[in-house]
């Protein structure tokens, strides 16, 4: 399905000099700082201000904008300063930081977080109160404090020793408040006028919802509930009257929805916004009919002074209330409706015979998406995220100024696979996991000498969670020597800046109905349409593909087929996930504040083009490691095809596949092809680095036969260890002898030396000779050129 004709050239973002990149930082940090406190100085009158910093991971966002908070904070103790990141964790650390700085910082705990000193959660009911949140109840009314029909305030008798309420008592004074990015779907007394609200990474996530509800209880007939009230002079007369009407108008309503449902059905197609309008909804009728659908709350009878029994008991018997859904449906439908848009609706769809696991039934459901407006409003608001879609933002914050800051990279070589795009479903096969897993194996033994023993040099593996799991359930993470994490859960997180290395394999990539379903839920009342995807023949949705063009910085240019979705916003929330992700992934290792003491190499194995130039290409093949690399890998490098047969059996069926294999080989993108060694060791007359000469002897057909190879050699090695690991794999080798090869001098070394660890030594001729004459030419087979050097070499005197 590709589209286009020709490729196009992939842009690559304008990178300013770190220093001056971080200086440009500041300067957006202070001038928020100083348009925030103006707008405060003005008693918040107009719109309040709202920038967008989308600066590279890195760099110094949340260093900046604490330094600026801190200064704030220094002039106006009272401010209280509300600071939103992804996660718990994320918001321990900050405090922890701010508190270096010298900020009064205190972390927002949800009711079911642990508390800071272990002892339990926030909340001493906290299951208890979950279960009221899922019934869309008011928690601190139900469990916490109520005052009653009578005038009386009661309260839970933990209330006044407990934790979570005495943390939104704290959070009215001044000072920086940290909290994940949940709160900002709630509303909470604790939060209200805020002075600055400051937003670290992507939040809109949390402000974006997709649900389904059964359609036939959403076609139901219903009446109000005990929620409709009278009206003030009103007579019990005028009540009942005006209750019946509104019972007719809510059944009238259900019936038209459903006759505009089954018109569309025998018609073979979606309903449209055309066919409610002809129905006579309005907005304004679809925000009476919410009303309608509230006043069928009910509330348990529980309030805090309950017994704590009582309430579980009471709690059981309340039902989830379809009445907070069914609101919602009509308030969707309303906001379709005042956009003036046509066609089919964005915020709702009708799915018949959707499959229920539980029970195996079929379906139909009325699946709705929407986005809510931040609860937050009218307060200074910075955000800073390093990959920001102001189209996005705009949805929930209109009138935001974005300032787009890059860095160059620095000390690092960025290589990218150009031939594979290393999808989830080509990532759930062994082959695959095993080449990316080997990847990291590999850098972790090229980069050896980078690392050293240090911890934080080890390299990282940044993968997809299925693949890091496979990893983790294997046991093949026990005794990796990398570090591991996954996509989707990267953000922030500053434990890699020293790595000597990073493989990023493959990428996520939602659905095309996961990526239409967040793109309705962020533009569902848009006067804009979106353009979906047309099913294929046999109803599956598929994202067309694109040619780009990726150029590296030593001019090798490929092209590469890239999915996309045809919707330009629909295609912001793809790459707001999928490039989005890569480079959070590449950003933990931070190559803006690399040294020349530090360098990365970053190997990509993805084809996804990415904002920033690789050094060079490579293909898929290049850079994992092959059956000759695992081997050496494993430390144990026999020259007998069939040796190496029998030692890696796994990988290797027979004598002759390995040597099609050594045929077929091509040259490795990133070296440490063994074959290399051996030409390095003949060329330069230097040994292979860390490897030993072995010997041994096999038993044959007749008598015995010999073999060598060579072992990867380890600190404190001494011969009977290289031969008892040569025994592993070779359980019939007996005889075994351990040699290090020496490279030629002025004076040749003295054959059969031997150095204070016990390893015999021995020259170059003496080596040469015994691997070129062997009784079986090994798999990496000399040239005949040198073949005929080293005949003339022995029959020299």
């Amino acid at each position: 399905m590709d589209t286009n004709a020709g490729a196009t050239r992939h842009e690559i973002t304008n990178r300013l000099p770190r220093n001056e990149a971080v200086k440009r930082l500041h300067t957006e940090v202070i001038n928020f700082g100083r348009t925030a406190a103006e707008y405060l100085a003005n008693d918040r009158e107009g719109d309040a201000p709202v920038r967008v910093i989308r600066a590279e991971a890195g760099l110094g966002k949340s260093t900046a904008t604490l330094e600026e908070i801190r200064q704030a904070l220094r002039a106006n103790a009272d401010l209280r300063i509300l600071y939103m990141v992804p996660s718990l964790d994320l918001g321990e650390e900050l405090a922890t930081k701010a508190r270096e700085a010298g900020i009064d910082a205190r972390v927002l705990r949800g009711r079911s977080q642990p508390r800071p000193d272990g002892d339990g959660t926030m909340c001493a009911k906290s299951e208890i109160a979950e279960t009221i949140a899922a019934l869309s109840l008011s928690v601190t009314e139900t469990l916490c404090r109520k005052k009653l029909d009578n005038g009386e305030t009661v309260e839970c008798p933990f209330a006044a020793t407990c934790p979570y309420l005495a943390q939104l008592q704290a959070a009215k004074r001044g000072g920086l408040i940290i909290a994940s990015h949940q709160y900002l779907a709630v509303r909470m007394e604790a939060l209200k006028d805020v002075d600055w609200l400051v937003i670290d990474e992507s939040f809109w996530q949390v402000l974006t919802a997709d649900k389904r509800i059964p359609l036939d209880r959403f076609l139901s007939l219903r009446v109000t509930g005990d929620g409709f009230r009278g009206k003030k002079g009103e007579s019990k007369q005028q009540f009942e009257e005006r209750r019946i009407e509104a019972d007719y108008e809510l059944g009238q309503a259900v019936e038209s929805f459903r006759l505009v449902v089954q018109q569309a059905e025998r018609e073979k197609r979606p309903p449209t916004l055309a066919d409610f309008r002809a129905e006579g909804f309005t907005a304004e009728i679809c925000g009476y009919l919410s009303g309608l659908e509230y006043s069928r709350i009910t509330t348990p009878d529980i309030h805090p002074g309950m017994d704590f029994e009582v309430q579980k008991d009471r709690l059981q018997k309340a039902t989830v209330q379809e009445a907070f859904t069914f609101a919602r449906a009509w308030k969707i439908l309303g906001a379709e409706l005042d956009s003036g848009r046509e066609g089919a609706p964005h915020g709702f769809m009708i799915e018949r015979g959707v499959l229920d696991p539980k029970s195996g039934e079929l379906h139909n459901h009325l699946r709705m998406f929407w986005s809510r407006d931040p609860r937050i409003k009218d307060t200074p608001t910075l955000i800073i995220d390093a990959d920001a879609d102001s189209a996005i933002i705009e949805r929930f914050y209109p009138g935001a100024v974005t300032a787009e800051i890059s860095a160059a990279w620095r000390h690092v070589e960025l290589i990218q696979c150009h031939d594979r795009t290393g999808s989830a479903q080509a990532l759930k096969g062994h082959r695959r996991r095993d080449e990316v897993y080997n990847a990291a194996l590999d850098m972790a033994d090229r980069l050896a000498d980078q690392i050293e023993g240090k911890a934080t040099r080890r390299p990282l593996l940044v993968s997809q969670k299925s693949v890091i799991d496979a990893y983790r359930d294997g046991g093949d993470l026990e005794a990796a020597p990398f570090d591991v994490a996954h996509f989707g859960n990267l953000r922030g997180k500053d434990g890699w800046k020293e790595a000597a290395g990073i493989v990023v394999a493959g990428r996520i990539e939602p659905s095309p109905a996961a990526i239409e379903a967040m793109a309705r839920g962020i533009w569902y009342a848009s006067a804009e349409p979106l353009a979906f995807l047309e099913p294929e023949p046999d109803g599956r949705l598929c994202l067309p593909r694109q040619a780009k063009q990726i150029e590296a910085k030593d001019g090798e240019a490929r092209e590469v087929q890239v999915s996309y979705h045809p919707d330009p916003r629909a295609d912001r929330v793809l790459r707001q996930v999928r490039e989005a992700e890569l480079m959070q992934a590449i950003a933990r290792i931070r190559p803006i504040h690399r040294s020349a003491e530090i360098p990365c190499q970053i190997v990509v194995l993805s084809n996804v083009p990415l904002p920033v130039q690789p050094d060079r290409l490579a293909s898929w093949a290049e850079l994992v490691p092959d059956r000759f690399d695992m081997a050496r890998l494993a430390g144990f490098m026999p020259d007998k095809s069939g040796d190496m047969a029998d030692s890696y059996p796994d990988i290797f069926p027979s004598a002759t596949a390995v040597r099609t294999a050594a045929t077929r080989r091509e040259q490795r993108a990133l070296g440490g092809c063994f074959r290399t060694h051996i030409e390095h060791y003949i060329e330069t007359e230097t040994p292979p680095p860390g490897w030993v000469r072995v010997s041994y002897q096999r038993p044959a057909k007749v008598g015995n036969r010999t073999g060598t190879g060579w072992v990867k050699h380890r600190p404190g090695d001494t011969p009977a260890r290289i031969a008892a690991r040569v025994a592993a794999f070779l359980v019939d080798a007996f005889a075994i002898e351990a040699e290090i090869p020496v490279c030629i001098v002025e004076t040749a070394p003295q054959a059969g030396r031997i150095d204070p660890a016990g390893f015999k030594t021995i020259d170059r001729a003496e080596l040469f000779l015994a691997v070129a004459y062997a009784d079986e030419a090994p798999w990496w087979q000399l040239t005949p050129a040198r073949k005929k050097f080293y005949t003339q070499e022995r029959r020299q005197p």
